[in-house]
């Protein structure tokens, strides 16, 4: 089966949500499958939450699917994460998406325990533990982590030393010319647009992403 087909937004944190937003709307026109929230983890650039983000986007779209990092670090609190990305999920009726490099890691594995519903127990005040659940429940039962490398890894030996299976393997392209090898071993290859730079084009950058094919 081909690879699905993605546009990734990457920015810097300069550019406007509506921005954002008009480019998902037209990633869903041009046939796109998914949209995804890049973050170059720029370092000292204030940016907005990814998770409000991807909200306005899934509220702007109908049928594409939403996808941004799932955690920028470890320090990044689980509860919050599995929380936000709930929100966004039923507002999408389903339709988050989630990466990492690293799927399998131990702080991945606590948000998606609470995205199942699980019970988590917390360090508190005085040394005592407590116990927390996610709310609100997802729309999706499956934890909807996706594994995102670069073109030119080894796609399949990345997804077979894997500790459990992703829902799906993208790869991020670094143009328009994608080898068919990594069309056949990838779920779906992610075109990346710098929406800062593609300035008054933006619309017609992505028409033109969405002609791509696999050389």
């Amino acid at each position: 089966m081909p690879a699905k087909r993605a546009l990734g937004l990457s920015s810097t944190g300069g550019v406007g949500q509506h921005r954002l937003t008009a480019a998902a709307r037209t990633a869903e026109e041009c046939g796109f499958d998914g949209v995804w929230l890049l973050d170059d983890r720029t370092e000292d650039i204030a940016r907005p939450n990814p998770a409000i983000v991807a909200a306005l986007i899934a509220v702007s779209t109908s049928s594409i699917r939403v996808g941004a990092r799932l955690l920028a670090g470890p320090g990044d609190d689980a509860l919050r994460a599995a929380e936000h990305w709930s929100v966004v999920d039923n507002l999408s009726n389903g339709r988050l998406a989630l990466f990492s490099d690293t799927p399998g890691e131990a702080h991945h594995r606590t948000v998606r325990d609470l995205w199942e519903g699980q019970e988590v127990r917390r360090p508190g005040p005085g040394g005592q533990d407590y116990v927390v659940r996610a709310f609100p429940p997802p729309c999706q039962a499956r934890f909807p982590l996706w594994l995102m490398v670069r073109n030119g890894d080894q796609v399949a030996e990345r997804v077979r030393h894997l500790s459990e299976e992703p829902m799906g393997v993208s790869v991020l392209a670094d143009g328009l010319k994608v080898p068919r090898s990594v069309h056949d071993a990838a779920h779906e290859v992610v075109y990346r647009l710098d929406v800062e730079a593609a300035g008054d084009h933006l619309l017609e950058d992505i028409t033109k992403l969405a002609g791509a094919h696999p050389a």
